[in-house]
């Protein structure tokens, strides 16, 4: 079980965003909650949801269900968890706060100094990265380009977490170095301090491209042609039949205005107009065939000559 300084944990907060007197407090909660320790035993609660307090914060797995078991025992991903949960400076929703057992802590921790040399971060989390600085920072970033994607030499200050996380259940080193055997798991790697930061950053990715799917097939349906399919009679037929129906219903169903003095057309009934359309579409389907008998009966007699046409002097196969 890994356990930071005072000063390590210090640091952390001052990098989340915390400032005096709300840097020592949360410091303080943090040695009340967990004694600094990065990946206890969780704290299974006895309420209704049987909820679990998680990491070197603590943080409840029911109130705060944003906060995943990653980031809840990452230290620097906890404490701008908790930074966020607390805006900095209200931490009623620790029960070592409101119960006053921070204050033991308090004031050891108000003369402790933060650490300025780079913390043994990311303890079983597969993410080294975070001893070279917070995330999304750029040596952040550059780090995870030298692990997950070979670019350029991995940082010096990533050693100390990648020792830290090698005798881990996790297997950190292997998973974000080893890209060509197990790609999948460098991906993931890279990219799972953004879901930990990001709640819902999954669930957008995956509707964009959903949506984004579902747009892509709809233009191929609308700018699709099947008339372009030379080889299918049927649909040649249904094409036809489909401009016979449509020519049929306007000229016959479209209301002209009856002359002067002319006695007004009675329009036709439901049947009737059934009728019209069953017999238009059945025209332009027989119109159809014939063409293809006629255009089958030329290529039989073609077929009858060597040259394929009835020129002067040419000879029967």
């Amino acid at each position: 079980m890994t356990t930071l300084s005072i000063a390590q944990a210090k640091a952390e907060a001052k990098k989340a965003g915390f400032k005096e007197p709300g840097l020592s407090i949360i410091t303080a909660i943090a040695q009340a909650e967990s004694g600094l320790a990065v990946h206890g035993p969780d704290n299974i609660n006895s309420d209704q949801w049987h909820s679990r307090d998680r990491g070197i914060l603590q943080i409840n797995s029911h109130w705060h269900p944003e906060v995943s078991d990653s980031c809840a025992y990452n230290p620097a991903c906890a404490f701008q968890a908790a930074f966020r949960i607390s805006g900095g400076n209200n931490f009623s929703q620790w029960a070592t706060f409101t119960g006053g057992q921070y204050k033991t802590f308090l004031s050891k921790t108000m003369s402790t100094t933060a650490s300025t040399s780079p913390t043994i971060l990311g303890f079983g989390t597969g993410d080294p990265c975070l001893g070279c600085g917070a995330l999304g920072s750029a040596a952040y970033v550059k780090c995870h380009a030298a692990l997950a994607a070979k670019v350029g030499p991995i940082p010096p200050c990533a050693n100390a977490g990648i020792k830290a996380n090698s005798p881990i259940s996790r297997p950190s080193v292997d998973a974000a170095t080893n890209c060509v055997t197990d790609p999948m798991s460098c991906i993931k790697a890279a990219f799972q301090p953004l879901f930990d930061a990001l709640p819902g950053f999954g669930i957008h990715i995956s509707l964009f491209f959903g949506a984004l799917m579902l747009v892509i097939i709809g233009l191929w349906i609308v700018t699709r042609d099947p008339g372009k399919d030379t080889n299918s009679a049927v649909s040649h037929g249904l094409n036809n039949a489909a401009r016979g129906v449509g020519t049929g219903i306007g000229g016959a169903f479209r209301r002209k205005k009856p002359a002067r003095g002319a006695t007004t057309i009675k329009q036709p009934t439901e049947a009737a107009k059934t009728e019209a359309v069953r017999n238009t579409a059945e025209a332009g389907i027989k119109r159809q065939q014939a063409e293809y008998k006629k255009q089958d009966a030329a290529a039989k007699e073609a077929a009858k000559y060597k040259y394929g046409d009835k020129r002067a002097g040419a000879v029967k196969a």
